[in-house]
């Protein structure tokens, strides 16, 4: 047993579930009421939710929904082409694909809050992008060492850019 949980920390890193509720589905949040998905697909950042009348994509990180959309065609699956990472809807009747654009745009701001800060750094796009993860690290950093390490936080406002 105790060898079996050593291969799964080997392979899945930071294991979490996504609730998935009743209440939630009753609200009208997801999907139509009493419904269960009809499949879902696993992206980089999100994870798109296939009803049969709706299309939800959330965040991986979040786990906010970040996009929902009715659909008119009774929908049937959902499928990803590994050649050009082109995402598939398909219905009884019709067939669309999803465009994504930027996958990335708001990473760098959900690591951000959730003071991921190295990450929320790598995924940035802009300078100004850059500067606010900066600015928010050093704050944190002013603030937790405030009377133990009075050197980290200055280091940390001296590594900004000038403005």
């Amino acid at each position: 047993m105790a060898q079996d949980e050593d291969i799964v920390g080997s392979v899945i890193s930071q294991p979490h579930l996504i609730p998935f509720t009743t209440i939630a589905i009753s609200k009208g949040e997801v999907g139509s009421e009493g419904e269960f998905p009809e499949s879902f697909l696993l992206l980089e950042h999100h994870i798109v939710v296939l009803y049969v009348d709706t299309l939800i994509i959330f965040s991986r990180l979040t786990q906010k929904v970040v996009h929902k959309e009715r659909l008119e065609d009774e929908m049937v699956g959902l499928v990803k082409d590994s050649r050009d990472d082109s995402v598939w809807v398909f219905g009884k009747s019709q067939v669309y694909e999803l465009c994504f654009s930027d996958e990335t745009r708001d990473v760098w701001l959900e690591y951000l809050e959730m003071q991921k800060f190295e990450l929320a750094e790598k995924y940035c796009h802009t300078d100004q992008q850059c500067d606010a993860v900066w600015c928010v690290e050093a704050d944190k950093t002013f603030q937790v060492s405030f009377t133990t390490k009075p050197l980290a936080r200055c280091r940390k406002y001296m590594q900004l850019p000038m403005i």
